[in-house]
């Protein structure tokens, strides 16, 4: 199988030099910025004016990657022929601290700018991930068979906010034709958010760290800007790496890799590409693999019939629907639901087509059911379970 890949940036600490010296007995006091890393937020005071000189005590507000404006660092006295110096923006690909005093022609202080500070050296994993929703491939738009439909994309039901729960948002743009733009190829479009984990290598229980992302038509799972491999912020290692979707069934790798600095794909779409467990993943006929969808009441189980079954979880949502003034059985339940397993924008619990014969047609399917019952169960291949 290929290997999962990292790339992994070191930490340094570089200090900031002085950032305003005054000249021989003018009575200004010298101040340099403290050494600025990740962990050690605090830009200390650039410049300290004498006592009774006039000129106010500026100081850089705490910065980090979620705050990245650098405020004024000195701002003269009114009247005392001093510039006003503040820092550009700094964003992690603009990591020069700019000059934060000037004095005024003649007055004879120094012009000192500082150090580049970089910001955007923190130990992180990089994970080129490819992954199929089945109930995505279902009743394919004419000429693509290769893509997944992007239903909820199109009738605006895809929430900027990630639904699982780490607080992930995502700007309105990014399910824009192309990801992004609006430019884009209609593969980069959006299909919906999936939930990526790095499992502890002994415990694989255990999850060390998660992220979610956004999955392309192509199978592509992106970051939060819809087009670029997904980074998580975490220490090289040896993990399994899972995958989740939230009315489909998760997966993960066969065995732990060490995540390293050059970047590796996990195909979870191959034949050959190894899972945890047995039969983790749905054959689509041509050689592609893809996740079991009908997840209906995230119990990671697919269940037609018995107790807790997936198909009475669409039927209760759908006779709940406020709109299902009547309470029809056939009511159709739009928007961003766990009952609309084929992602089409809509949940149906009977009637044609509708959300409750795939589940079964699963059951039916698995090579797991030799007797095909239809009280056959399939079960999430993750060690949790």
């Amino acid at each position: 199988m290929k290997k999962i890949a990292v790339i992994l940036i070191f930490i340094f600490s570089l200090k900031a030099t002085a950032q305003y010296n005054g000249g021989a007995g003018d009575g200004f006091a010298y101040d340099g910025t403290a050494q600025t890393t990740l962990t050690n937020t605090d830009l200390s005071v650039a410049y300290n004016g004498g006592g009774g000189d006039g000129f106010a005590f500026s100081s850089l507000a705490q910065t980090t990657l979620n705050n990245t404006d650098l405020s004024v660092a000195y701002n003269g006295g009114a009247g005392d022929g001093f510039a006003f110096s503040s820092l550009a923006q700094t964003t992690l690909n603009n990591t020069d601290l700019s000059i934060l005093y000037q004095g005024g022609a003649g007055d004879g202080f120094d012009t000192n700018i500082a150090d580049p500070v970089i910001l955007d050296d923190f130990p992180r994993i990089k994970l080129a991930i490819n992954v199929i929703l089945q109930g995505a491939t279902f009743n394919p738009n004419p000429g693509e068979n290769n893509l997944m439909r992007d239903n909820l994309r199109i009738n605006n039901y895809l929430p900027t906010t990630s639904p699982y729960g780490d607080g992930t948002t995502c700007q309105a743009d990014v399910f824009n034709t192309g990801g992004s733009n609006g430019n884009g190829l209609s593969n980069d479009d959006i299909v919906d958010w999936v939930f990526v984990e790095l499992r502890n290598f002994s415990d694989a229980s255990s999850i060390d760290s998660s992220k979610s992302a956004l999955l392309q038509r192509d199978g592509d799972v992106v970051d939060i800007d819809g087009v670029s491999d997904l980074v998580i912020p975490f220490t090289p290692g040896e993990y399994y790496v899972a995958i989740r979707h939230r009315n489909h069934l998760g997966v993960m790798t066969a065995s732990s890799t060490f995540l390293s600095q050059e970047t590796r794909d996990a195909n979870f779409i191959s034949s050959n590409f190894n899972t945890y467990g047995s039969n983790a993943r749905v054959s689509l006929g041509n050689g592609k693999m893809a996740l079991w969808t009908g997840d209906v009441n995230s119990d990671k189980s697919l269940k037609f019939s018995g107790s807790n079954n997936d198909t009475n979880a669409i039927k209760d949502s759908i006779l709940s629907d406020p709109l299902n003034v009547l309470n029809f059985i056939t009511f159709s339940s739009s928007g961003y639901l766990n009952g609309d397993i084929d992602l089409n924008g809509t949940a149906r619990f009977s009637g044609a087509p509708n959300d409750s014969n795939p589940i079964k047609d699963n059951i039916l399917s698995h090579p797991g059911n030799f007797l095909g019952l239809s009280t056959f169960i399939i079960t999430e291949q993750l060690p949790n379970n």
